[in-house]
């Protein structure tokens, strides 16, 4: 066997729920409007539901966690903008039915395209772009406002505006990396993008999964939830850093602002790719990816 297996996040997901709904209560549609938190358990409130209350919670909504938001104050405290904006979304492969990626870009934009199987792939598009309001998330003029940002470019890159057009999955934000003082406050923890997240590069999905992992089991052995949150964070914080850099990088990679700078990434990639470095590109990303020991629990881990 390689070693590695590749799923898309969204096939993630369903695995997941399909895994654990028998045991978890999902609710979907809804979200925790208010936290109250007396040092002995937490006063939920949400948007629909009946408020009720846990012996903690765990926020795990993303790079733009309400969650945080009501713990730690509005996210301009803790979201540190990166410069570029992204765009992706599913689109028929349109590299020849060829698997692997292939990207095109020019001072201050880029494409990046992904084979996901022969038929499909996605299309990633990075320009230099401030934050994303929430007038930005309008999908009609998000895709307008993306046409106009990357017309005029070669490659396949009029055919991916052209799919664009119908794109039912686009998901569009700034790069960002988040920052907090510490990962929880009395019974409330930050999990995943909402602790430590970057837009992309950041090694997002697995450092998520893996910092599950980890808290899970310090929950387990803990009769305090402070002494497993604080375990956690000691554990999870030195690596889910380390791994920030590559998000606070990303967009310099795929869109650098300059002629030089496109010239200069072109060189670079090509020297690490190249057969006498074969290997080496590889190696430094999953080099990042794997930079971190799993703790054996009760037997567990590898």
């Amino acid at each position: 066997m390689s070693g590695d297996v590749e799923i898309l996040r969204g096939d993630l997901g369903r695995i997941l729920h399909e895994r654990t709904r028998g045991e978890v209560d999902y609710r979907f549609g809804d979200r925790i409007t208010r936290l109250d938190d007396d040092g002995r358990s937490v006063k939920v409130e949400f948007e629909r539901a009946a408020a009720e209350t846990y012996d903690f919670v765990v926020g795990a909504d993303g790079l733009h966690s309400g969650v945080r938001a009501l713990v730690f104050g509005d996210e301009s405290r803790s979201l540190r903008h990166r410069g570029y904006r992204i765009a992706s979304f599913g689109l028929p492969n349109l590299l020849d039915g060829r698997r692997g990626a292939a990207s095109f870009c020019e001072p201050g934009r880029g494409v990046c395209l992904t084979a996901t199987s022969p038929g499909e792939g996605r299309a990633l598009l990075v320009s230099i772009g401030g934050p994303i309001t929430e007038e930005d998330r309008d999908p009609g003029p998000q895709k307008r406002a993306l046409a106009a940002r990357f017309a005029g470019m070669g490659w396949r890159v009029p055919r991916v505006l052209e799919c664009l057009k119908d794109a039912a999955n686009l998901y569009v934000d700034a790069i960002a990396t988040v920052h907090v003082d510490r990962y929880a406050r009395g019974r409330v923890v930050l999990l995943g993008d909402a602790a430590y997240g970057g837009t992309l590069g950041g090694q997002g999905t697995s450092l998520a999964m893996v910092g599950a992992y980890v808290l899970a089991n310090e929950l387990s052995l803990a009769s305090d939830p402070a002494a497993a949150f604080a375990r956690y964070e000691a554990r999870i914080r030195p690596y889910a850093t380390r791994c920030q850099r590559g998000a606070a990088r990303a967009g310099g990679f795929f869109a650098p602002r300059t002629r030089f700078g496109v010239a200069l990434r072109d060189v670079m990639y090509g020297v690490l790719t190249s057969r006498a470095l074969g290997g080496t590109f590889e190696r430094m990303v999953r080099a990042a990816a794997s930079d971190f020991a799993l703790p054996r629990y009760g037997g567990a881990g590898a």
